[in-house]
């Protein structure tokens, strides 16, 4: 299974949007500059995470992105998925248990060892949440003034973290 660079990346931001706080939109802006990516490529991730359902945007003033549920919540393998669908190997189902005896015969060994893999990593990236893989908050607050207001939105002269 080959995980691509835009769910990596993904999961990074969401990372960060867990770490950031349920009441604290990050911005694409300071998103971006994390990341060392464009504010364009970024939007396009985002919008992905969105159309998942993984994430809300809030406009305006104070706006950004946030989850749309708490990162204990969220899984690693339904960031993974908002951005690699899981295909059929050459129309196969991908789960070996639930193929007919002619679909069997049909398969390959490899086609069926690299479906069994591609389940497995899911399988096991559906038990890591997000809140797993997330820093202790304290550590994002840790960072320069400049990347922080960045990533709060100008916001954070005016947060204290305990």
């Amino acid at each position: 299974m080959k995980i691509s660079n835009s769910a990596y990346l993904g999961v990074e931001c969401m990372v960060r949007l867990a770490a950031c706080g349920a009441g604290e939109p990050c911005t694409v802006q300071g998103l971006a500059e994390r990341h060392k990516r464009s504010v364009s490529y970024l939007e396009t991730l985002m919008a992905q995470l969105r159309e998942a359902g993984l994430v809300k945007a809030k406009r305006g003033p104070g706006g950004g992105y946030y989850l749309t549920r708490t990162a204990d919540q969220i899984t690693v393998a339904e960031i993974v998925q908002a951005f690699d669908k899981r295909r059929d190997l050459d129309g196969h189902p991908v789960n070996a248990t639930t193929l007919e005896p002619e679909d069997i015969y049909n398969l390959h060994g490899t086609e069926l060892l690299w479906g069994s893999l591609k389940s497995y990593i899911l399988l096991f990236l559906s038990g890591v949440s997000l809140a797993d893989i997330t820093p202790e908050t304290d550590a994002v607050h840790q960072e320069d003034d400049h990347t922080r207001a960045a990533i709060f939105g100008g916001a954070a002269d005016s947060m204290t973290r305990h």
